[in-house]
């Protein structure tokens, strides 16, 4: 029988002995990626490798020309980080781009993204160019603008300190919900930390306005009273008090994708969509297709209708 243990202590050996053979022979990273037998798989291993750290592991690092500009260069850098919070990802992240644009080469107008990922908070990333980190290391006049210009194009979220099962939060879902007279599946949480909320779909099958208004509020109602559990990555308004918006959107049969779940109003399979909202704000909106659908308000209930619902032919 294999001892993996054993065998995990042979790899780690073998690494390290390649390591010191490698520094007391001072083969550099140069070096090794000339060498024409390695592959751009290989080299990319070994690049990324370079751009990591014992607790920072780079994913993938790559440089493109953006729009076709050959004139200008975009390097982005993508990490998973052990769960650090907003400051030290910052620290971090421009500490990186500092060393890129000297090992990469780039110029003053070249742009520089760096990706950041954990199992504790959302994607998040900075996004600057040569001159701004320049000016933040300058500590010159020009370096609070340059910060400012940082922090409005990057967008970074803090961490969820919330004890979690984080194997239940990734396989967690919300059950249909199904009678005789309607179906509501798809039901998702997209809570805000701030707002408890709900979006899901709803078939009805052959039914006129009226008779949709009193399936919809037995609906809502179903909806509302749903028990959310938040993730693991980001701390939203979770638990066993009532939805603050359910965002529905309702089709006559039942189709899983193609022009049949589209929300504009050719689609004759689609009715409407239905925002409830406790606050009547009615805040999630669809700007493109709004102006063709046909709005109706009842107290806390806001829907857009297809035009061509229920229309005589």
């Amino acid at each position: 029988m294999i001892d993996l243990k054993e065998v995990f202590d042979a790899t780690a050996a073998t690494c390290l002995r390649l390591f010191i053979y490698l520094i007391e022979n001072m083969v550099t990273e140069e070096v090794i990626l000339q060498n024409p037998n390695i592959s751009e798989e290989g080299k990319n291993f070994i690049k990324n490798l370079s751009y990591s750290t014992i607790l920072m592991e780079c994913n993938y690092s790559y440089s493109f020309n953006p729009f076709g500009n050959k004139e200008k260069i975009q390097f982005n850098i993508d990490y998973t980080h052990p769960n650090l919070d907003i400051d030290s990802r910052c620290e971090f992240g421009l500490n990186v781009v500092n060393c890129v644009v000297e090992k990469e080469n780039l110029k003053y107008s070249d742009d520089l993204y760096v990706g950041f990922k954990s199992t504790k908070s959302l994607n998040s990333f900075l996004r600057l160019n040569v001159k701004q980190l320049f000016e933040i290391f300058s500590y010159s006049e020009q370096r609070e603008n340059a910060l400012v210009e940082l922090y409005r194009s990057s967008s970074m979220f803090e961490v969820n300190e919330e004890i979690r099962n984080e194997t239940d939060d990734l396989f967690r879902n919300y059950g249909n919900i199904e009678n005789e007279r309607y179906k509501v599946s798809e039901i998702t949480d997209i809570s805000l930390d701030d707002k408890k909320r709900f979006s899901c779909t709803m078939y009805v099958g052959k039914v006129n306005k009226f008779q949709l208004k009193e399936i919809v509020n037995e609906a809502i109602i179903e909806v509302k009273t749903i028990k959310n559990y938040g993730f693991s990555n980001n701390k939203v308004k979770h638990g066993e008090m009532e939805t603050d918006i359910v965002y529905m959107t309702i089709y006559k049969e039942e189709v899983r994708r193609g022009n049949k779940r589209s929300l504009f109003s050719e689609n004759e399979n689609f009715i409407c969509y239905v925002q409830y909202d406790i606050n009547k704000k009615f805040q999630i909106k669809h700007d493109l297709i709004d102006k063709y659908l046909t709005p109706e308000r009842i107290g806390y209930l806001q829907y857009r209708w297809n035009p061509n619902f229920n229309k005589k032919k």
